[in-house]
């Protein structure tokens, strides 16, 4: 009964701080010393296998999601299944793997053991055709798969199986301009999402490529850039873009709102000595970054959220206390809520238990969960609205 009364007197008076990201992992992409990855050198498959662009060696390396080696294919030519200079890959939920293959300057088609499908483009500025690209995004709605060329600073846009079907862009600074567009991502509603390197500053288009809006400017300050490269978005359509020029990663909301950051120069755990490109997030909200001189994958879990002020949030904000704990801990939210659920992943991005309940609170139980890290994402009318990271001693 006490831990109730000071559960409900800390969610009156509470609210939560900033979310930080801490260091969990690393390791080597390949025995190759220089690595380059660009915006889209890294993507996750629906089992949070990590692969990674290896641009040296012309291939494709897999790892699980502790970063073991599982398998790699390619070598450098121009036959199928080779590469020349690969860029950029995406992966749809499906399954299906597509390869930037810059310098061939095609895009190739594999399944999740890598076997070969099919190809599409050549060398070129006409329709199917690429100068240098990079970028590549999928949507997973309608299959639709969307390649941002660095030299022809266009976003082309295929079906699945590459029939050509739009494109936008031309070089400059105006909105649906580009200089030297790099990383992209779609959200679950369609909207695409462009890395505009040299401009410095993201921007956003519907599926068929209309403008919406943009953000960011040269800097060093929250919400500029220097150098951005990749970027990723979370399930609950949050933001991360990574800078070469400032050697960190920024998140925002999905309006483009500055959320938090992280990242400094050097060799250090967390830190970035030759700037972060590629970048994914798993289900639970882990952030994979690849740094392409540093020759490494480091992986990022969010921080426990504290109680600190007071609190006048809205419906998404939740209060997990104790947190880390042992036995059971509650989860206390601003207002009431119907039929949500809180599901428990580990830190592999397994499930591991789901929870529906109806009210401002509802209580956790270790049960068979082993002590360690695990994430609640807190679920109403099917869309994520918050993610918490919890520690069971």
């Amino acid at each position: 009964m006490k831990t109730k009364f000071l559960l409900l007197f800390l969610l009156g008076l509470l609210e939560l701080n900033a979310q930080t990201y801490s260091y969990m992992r690393q390791w080597k992409i390949s025995d190759t010393t220089y690595n380059a990855l660009f915006g889209n050198g890294l993507a996750l498959d629906s089992s949070n296998n990590v692969y990674a662009i290896n641009f040296a060696d012309d291939r494709i390396r897999k790892f699980d999601a502790a970063g073991n080696f599982i398998m790699q294919w390619g070598k450098y030519g121009t036959g199928n299944g080779q590469f020349y200079f690969p860029s950029g890959l995406n992966i749809t939920s499906s399954g299906n793997i597509y390869v930037v293959d810059e310098s061939n300057a095609r895009i190739q088609e594999f399944d999740l053991n890598a076997t070969y499908i099919t190809q599409w483009g050549s060398w070129g500025i006409g329709n199917s055709k690429f100068k240098s690209p990079t970028g590549i995004a999928i949507n997973n709605t309608s299959g639709d798969v969307y390649v941002a060329e660095l030299v022809n600073n266009r976003v082309q846009k295929f079906s699945s199986s590459g029939t050509y079907i739009s494109q936008w862009g031309t070089a400059g600074s105006g909105n649906g301009q580009f200089n030297m567009p790099n990383g992209m991502a779609i959200d679950k509603v369609g909207n695409v999402y462009v890395v505009d390197a040299g401009n410095s500053r993201i921007q956003k288009f519907n599926a068929n490529g209309t403008f919406v809006s943009k953000w960011g400017s040269n800097g060093t300050g929250n919400g500029q850039f220097k150098s951005p490269a990749g970027i990723a978005i979370d399930t609950a359509g949050n933001i991360y873009v990574t800078e070469g020029g400032n050697y960190r990663i920024q998140k925002f909301s999905s309006s483009g709102t500055f959320v938090t950051k992280w990242g400094s120069k050097g060799t250090g755990d967390g830190q970035f000595n030759y700037g972060p490109s590629g970048i994914a997030v798993d289900k639970a909200g882990n952030v994979y970054v690849g740094s392409w001189g540093d020759n490494r994958i480091q992986v990022f879990s969010p921080d426990i959220q504290t109680a600190t002020e007071p609190l006048s949030k809205p419906t998404s904000e939740v209060l997990v206390y104790p947190n880390p704990f042992t036995g059971e801990t509650s989860l206390l939210f601003h207002e009431s809520l119907n039929n949500t659920t809180v599901n428990i992943i580990d830190i592999t991005g397994r499930q591991m238990r789901s929870i529906v309940f109806s009210g401002k609170q509802t209580v956790i139980e270790q049960g068979d969960l082993q002590s360690g890290i695990y994430f609640l994402n807190v679920m109403l009318n099917n869309q994520i609205i918050n993610t918490q990271k919890i520690v069971i001693q």
